[in-house]
């Protein structure tokens, strides 16, 4: 009689840490769930504060974290993503995007517990920048993050709807960046699985690239224009070819050069937005 009781009650005892530990997974699944929401929303908080909007020449804004940056049903995990839509709030014809080639995926923590889009290399969106005009003077500002290349070259991360590109910026098979405008100028630092805060302002002959905040020397890129059409995840699209590799989380294009005051402005919200050190 002893032994059955003693046997009954290690079940019971079996039971409870079952359930105990069925909690404590309950509720580390849950702080998971809330820190990640908190996350969002504090990004969220982010862009519509940031000073994005309010410096003028804004062309075209793509993000991954607002509400409107995608269409609904594609904000899942795992889901492909057909159309980025453009959030500058500055004007009424903005940006539109247009698929080419394997749709990216959206990707819940894509860079730094943020959600972004995965480029698997023979995919890219069309962008028709309906505010930008034919010149050589531009701004571009990117958040991504590249985890593989093309061993053949190097990698585009935009560039003007041309083949071979006239108006571009690559990250190199060497690791550095380079602006292409006509002329190459190659600079900085880019290594592959790392976040990165880019600022690229094309100017000419007084052309720059800023990576993490470390700004390159000046050099001549050439005065080839930028023209109306600019392919985000660039190169081929539809092939391998020089296309992106990895994640990309903001694109910002302005149609001048800013100034450094404009500029710095806005790498310290990207880079506090994203968790980024500059």
């Amino acid at each position: 009689m002893y032994k059955k009781l003693k046997k009954a009650f290690s079940l019971i005892e079996l039971s409870i840490v079952i359930l105990i530990i069925g909690i404590l997974v309950a509720g580390v699944t849950q702080s998971s769930r809330l820190i990640s929401q908190m996350r969002l929303s504090s990004a969220r908080s982010l862009t519509q504060s940031s000073p994005v909007n309010s410096i003028s020449g804004l062309a075209a804004w793509f993000e991954s974290t607002q509400e409107g940056s995608f269409l609904e049903n594609e904000t899942q995990e795992g889901s492909t993503v057909s159309k980025w839509n453009d959030i500058n709030i500055t004007i009424i014809n903005k940006a539109t995007t247009a698929l080419a080639g394997t749709a990216p995926i959206y990707r819940q923590n894509g860079i730094n517990s943020l959600p972004a889009l995965q480029f698997s290399g023979n995919g890219c969106f069309y962008i028709t920048h309906a505010n930008i005009t034919n010149n050589a003077l531009k701004t571009f500002f990117a958040v991504f993050l590249e985890t593989a290349k093309n061993s053949a070259s190097g990698t585009y991360l935009y560039d003007n709807f041309t083949l071979p590109p006239q108006f571009a910026f690559i990250s190199t098979t060497t690791f550095a960046g380079q602006i292409h405008g006509g002329a190459n100028l190659v600079a900085g630092s880019l290594p592959i699985n790392k976040a990165h805060v880019l600022s690229v302002v094309h100017n000419t002959a007084n052309s720059f690239l800023r990576i993490n905040g470390v700004e390159s020397s000046k050099g001549n890129t050439g005065n080839n224009i930028m023209g109306s059409v600019t392919r985000l995840g660039g190169g081929g699209c539809t092939s391998v070819g020089d296309s992106f590799f990895g994640y990309i989380g903001e694109f910002i294009v302005f149609d001048r050069v800013l100034k450094t005051e404009e500029y710095v402005e806005i790498e310290k919200y990207l880079a506090k937005k994203w968790g980024i050190k500059i």
